[in-house]
């Protein structure tokens, strides 16, 4: 992931990547676990991250946070601030 993380940071011609989507048309091969890893490293390596799992029936992501977060669909509607950390 970090050797990921690295190709990402430098980019094309020393542009940085500023997104990047993890998807797959198959359940099960690992995008939430590709997608964790990936913000976590990266946070931890200093940089700013924000992650949106816009699956609202399966928020496999959630699992991985505290109890009574607010989730993507809790900020849309209104009933939760945008907040960082």
């Amino acid at each position: 992931m970090r050797g990921i993380r690295t190709h990402l940071k430098l980019g094309q011609a020393g542009q940085s990547v500023r997104s990047l989507d993890v998807t797959s048309a198959i359940p099960g091969e690992g995008k939430t676990t590709a997608a964790l890893t990936l913000a976590r490293t990266s946070a931890r390596a200093g940089y700013r991250v924000v992650l949106v799992d816009c699956d609202e029936r399966q928020r496999a992501s959630s699992r991985n946070f505290p109890e009574g977060e607010a989730g993507l669909g809790d900020v849309l509607l209104g009933n939760a601030a945008w907040k960082t950390r």
